[in-house]
């Protein structure tokens, strides 16, 4: 069930971020509504593109590598379920 979350004017100013394209970043937003309480997001592209972009065309895929090679997400195995770990999320949520 999608979430409020927080997003400060910093979020704007992030210079790794603003090299990503507008896409990857929306979609990192996005992620925060549908995170648990940890940070943790189920890893399944289709879903996660149904719940963040219905109606357009993306590779969610090719955005979690970028988002990962910022240090920006992490890809873990918890028990066998692929997640995704926004990192630092206790630093920007509460």
């Amino acid at each position: 069930m999608p979430r409020t979350r927080y997003i400060r004017p910093g979020f704007f100013e992030n210079e790794e971020l603003a090299e990503q394209s507008h896409q990857t970043r929306l979609f990192f937003i996005g992620l925060w509504t549908l995170a648990d309480r940890e940070g943790y997001v189920e890893y399944r592209p289709k879903r996660l593109k149904r719940n963040i972009f219905p109606y357009e065309n993306c590779d969610i895929d090719g955005m979690v590598v970028e988002l990962v090679a910022i240090d920006k997400l992490e890809v873990v195995e918890i028990e066998g379920t692929k997640l995704l770990k926004v990192s630092k999320w206790h630093e920007h949520q509460n």
